[in-house]
C-alpha cells in the first residue's frame, strides 16, 4: 500500500461520508466499464474483424489511459 491519504480518507481506513459515496460511485462506474467491455468481447467474438473498427479502438485507447492515470495516481509510475 503507497499510504495515498486524501480528503476522503484522512488516515488509513478512516473514510468521511464523501468516501463512501465515492466508493460507490466507482463501484457503478467500474460495473458499467466491465460491462462494456463485454460488449467489446460479444461483438469480437462475432465479427473478428470488428476490433480494427474506431469505435474499438477508441475503447481501447480511453482504457489504456485510464489505467496510465490510475497508476499514476498511486505512483507506481511517474
Amino acid at each position: 500500500m503507497n499510504g495515498l491519504m486524501n480528503w476522503t480518507m484522512t488516515a488509513p481506513f478512516q473514510w468521511t461520508a464523501l468516501g463512501y459515496y465515492h466508493m460507490a460511485f466507482m463501484w457503478a462506474e467500474i460495473s458499467f466499464v466491465l460491462f462494456f467491455w463485454g460488449q467489446v468481447g460479444l461483438v469480437v467474438r462475432d465479427n473478428p474483424r470488428a476490433i480494427v473498427s474506431q469505435r474499438i479502438a477508441m475503447v481501447c485507447l480511453c482504457g489504456a489511459l485510464f489505467l496510465r492515470l490510475l497508476f499514476a495516481d498511486y505512483g507506481y509510475i511517474n
